[in-house]
This record gives C-alpha cells, structure tokens and sequence, in this order.
C-alpha cells in the first residue's frame, strides 16, 4: 500500500517537531548540567582530596590524608577524627554558588569584605590541583556569604552554610578517643585502685574473675566496663606532652588513681589512669598518647563506684526452657498438679486450668532474680522442710528446674527493713537469698479454677417474702400429705 504525498509530508513534518523537541529538551538539560557543576566551587570527588588547608580566627589548620586516615599536621600532630573530616569534605564538595557578581569587571573586593577575608580555605587534590576559596565577613541582605575562588575576578555567592563550614576548629576536627586502636584478641584486664585490683580472665569465651573462677558473671555488664576506655570520649586536651609528677599530682593523680590496662594476645598492652581534681573533674592519661586530657565522667564513675557483686549473674538459677516445661508441680499450702496436653494445659484433681495464668506464673518464675549469693553453701533454713516447692518437668518426667524455698528473715536495704527468703535452685550449686515481695509474685490461687456445686434446695429469701411463703407451703405440704396405709401382716 502506498502512502500519498500528503500522508509522507505530515509524517515528515511529525519526525522533525519529534526531533527538535528532544534536540532542545537535552539540550536544555546539558545546559543545567553545565551550569551546575560551574556552581560547585570544590569540584572534585570526596576520595580525591588529600590535603586541606584552613586559617580562620580559630588558627591555622593543616590536613592530610595518609592511606585511608586523614592527621592533623597543624596546629599539632595528631589523629583527626576520619568521620567529621569526611562529612566535612562531602559538605564541601556538593554545596552550590547561586550567583556570580562582577566577572568581567573592574571593581572594588572591599565593596562585599573580600579584601580581609574572615578564613581562607586550600583543598588539595590527589593530582595535586589546589582549589583557594576565600569567605567574606559580610554578608549578604539574605544572608548569603560573599566567596572569593582562586584569582578570578568575579565574587560568588552561596549559602550561609558556607560560613560555618569555613570556622572548623581543631577541637572539632581532633580525633576524640582516649583508645586510638581496637581491642583484638584482648585477654586480659585489670582494674587497680589503691591496693585492690579486680583482674578479668577471658576464659573459653567468657570473662571470670581470676580470683573467684566459681562466680558466674553477667557478660554483658562485664563487657560494659571491659570496652570503657573505648567510650571515653576527650572533652578538652590538657597537657599535650607526656605529663611529668608535679603536673599529675596538680590534676589529681595518686596512689589511688583508677588503672587500667587492657592485656592483648602477645606481648602488646594499653594503660590508662585516671584521676579526679579537687573540682571533682575528671581528667585521663592514657600512657600510649602522652598526654593528658579531660573527660567526661559519666563513663568512668562506672568503674569509680564498681561493686564486683553488680556484675555477678542473677538470672541464672532461674534459666530454663519454658517451651520444655509439659508438667508443673507446685508443693505450697495447697499441693497442685498440671500436666500439658499438646497446647493446653489440665489439673489432676477436678478444675479448669486457667491457660493464661499458667504461662504468666512460668514467665514469673524465669523472671526471678538473686538477691544476695551464699558462696559455698549448699543448705539454709527451711529448705529441705518443702514448704514451698516449684518442680518442672518435660513430657517424660525429666527434671527441668527445682525451686525449694527455705524460711524467711529480715534484713536492711538501703537503711529500710525488708523480708527475704531462703531458696535453692536445682541448676545453681549454692544457696540463695530471695526477695519475699519478688517471691510473692508467684501466686498460685489463680491458675486453676474450681467450680462450687450448687444446693438445688437452697432457696435464697428475705422473712416475709413471696419466696419464702412458698417455702413454707411446700413444707406444709409436705407435712399434711396424707400417710399411705400400711398392708396387713
């Protein structure tokens, strides 16, 4: 078939309007890339910079990058903080112009402040192409900043944003840490004041006590103060070579100084002291940086005020599998009996097993927690009297968890008498102290519930009631009912 003249000459017309709408469409967004990337003052890639040069009313500033760390040169040689130096740089890196004034033409840099620039910046890339910007302390009726690039004769105007990136200090840009490296394959630890030290032992995977191997540590809270010198964050650099006597005693540091020193596989190890001031500040020597900072206190006043029996283990008497558990034998005022039949749970005498109480009494029961240890006691009071007994079981009968609980007495908390028990756990090899009130949580009133047999001839009446009348017409009734003859002997 063939198409007519008119037909092949709309078609024509059609594929070049197609044509010059996307010929001016990329070329319009060409154009906006162009001028994009003229209004970034830093072109170059956040990898490719190796070195920044800052001077601002703060002081001279001097950067590099070594490998994938950036060192302070200036004002001191020091690690940077690689995670603020890199937000930094990608700030840098991606902010715009929004207007360039003047190029082309003759005028005066004290009309926008640029003949006493406030901070002058120098980025230096890998290639060694340097880029110059200098801000202006003026700034514009919207507050924009005034930015001199290189030698050009023109003035660029950005954002605000431009003037805090250009007031960087050294106190933000300084790597913080008091502990520069991590702690590989860490063995030991010890924690001295005075003449007391508590010395960590890394043993098959968990941290013991070197001289109490039988007590069972809370990992995690032992970790909390293992991994403080990690947390330690410098407030403020004090001293920036090693500290000698006069200075350490004048912040503090004396015999009885916090140490601590961190053991790593091999011959390797980091110590750090620490000491308080007559203000109560708190100020850190950490022997690998010679030097002398101020700290913060909340993470040390975790090892200032450490009780060793903090970090022992109070959940573990009370470890046990619940989906395990098939039966539940309660020894107390009154004995009780449940067993698990697939997902529901039935008393042995008569009752309805309340299937809700039963799993919130087993959560409470895994939710108990030591009060007091009784090291190398296996034994108290009451316990072999079963008075109250908590047995688990699985499916075939096999102990699960053991809870005796022995009499109870009284002791003082915080200043204020309380009342504890006695007990002794089945996975625990020594005896020990509950709390009466954590106990008392463990009520067992509740987990079946018994139905009360009706009197059918009860009847509940008030005197003088229509209720009671009938009462007492049917026991009228009843007695003037006519006596059946007897047969004949």
């Amino acid at each position: 078939m063939k198409l007519k003249k008119s037909n092949l000459f709309y078609l024509f017309v059609l594929l070049l309007s197609i044509s010059v709408y996307y010929f001016d469409y990329y070329k319009v967004e060409k154009d906006q890339q162009t001028k994009d990337k003229a209004a970034i003052l830093i072109p170059f890639l956040t990898d490719e910079i190796s070195q920044i040069e800052l001077k601002n009313a703060s002081g001279d500033l001097e950067l590099i990058k070594k490998d994938s760390h950036w060192i302070l040169k200036k004002p001191v040689e020091d690690l940077a903080a690689s995670d603020e130096i890199t937000g930094w740089i990608q700030t840098l890196t991606t902010e715009k112009s929004t207007e360039k004034i003047g190029e082309g033409e003759v005028f005066d840099w004290s009309t926008y402040g640029l003949d006493k620039p406030k901070a002058n910046l120098i980025v230096t890339s890998t290639s060694g192409k340097k880029i110059q910007l200098q801000i202006a302390e003026r700034k514009s009726f919207e507050g924009n900043s005034f930015i001199k690039k290189d030698n050009e004769k023109n003035v660029y105007v950005a954002s605000a944003v431009w003037a805090s990136l250009m007031e960087k200090s050294i106190k933000e840009l300084r790597d913080k840490r008091i502990l520069r490296e991590p702690l590989k394959e860490l063995e030991e630890v010890v924690i001295a004041k005075g003449n007391q030290s508590t010395h960590f032992l890394l043993k098959e995977g968990k941290w013991i006590i070197k001289d109490k191997p039988t007590w069972h540590l809370d990992q995690n809270k032992v970790r909390e103060i293992i991994n403080l010198s990690q947390d330690i964050k410098t407030s403020e650099f004090v001293l920036e070579t090693e500290p000698n006597k006069t200075q350490l005693e004048a912040f503090g540091f004396s015999a009885n100084s916090i140490k601590v020193t961190y053991y790593l596989k091999g011959v390797k190890s980091f110590v750090f002291e620490f000491a308080q001031d007559k203000s109560k500040k708190w100020y850190a020597w950490p022997y690998d940086l010679k030097r002398l900072v101020k700290i913060e206190d909340a993470s040390i006043n975790k090892v200032a005020q450490l009780n060793l029996m903090d970090l022992r283990d109070r959940e573990l008497p009370f470890i046990f599998n619940k989906d395990e558990v098939k039966k539940l034998n309660i020894i107390s005022d009154k004995k009780m009996e449940l067993s698990k039949e697939g997902e529901a749970w039935k008393a042995t005498g008569s009752g309805a097993v309340e299937q809700t109480e039963v799993n919130d009494f087993l959560e409470k029961l895994r939710q108990l927690r030591v009060a007091e240890f009784m090291d190398g006691k296996d034994t108290a009071p009451g316990i072999d009297a079963e008075k109250k007994r908590f047995i688990l079981a699985d499916a075939k009968g096999k102990s699960l968890f053991d809870l005796k609980i022995g009499n109870s007495f009284k002791k003082k908390e915080d200043k204020t008498e309380k009342n504890f028990v006695y007990a002794k756990s089945s996975i625990y090899p020594d005896v020990i102290v509950l709390k009466e009130e954590d106990l008392a949580t463990l009520t067992s009133d509740k987990l079946v519930k018994v139905e009360k047999k009706s009197d059918s001839t009860k009847v509940d009446a008030k005197p003088g009631s229509e209720a009671q009348g009938e009462l007492k017409n049917k026991s009228h009734d009843k007695q003037t009912e006519p006596i059946p003859e007897t047969k004949k002997q």
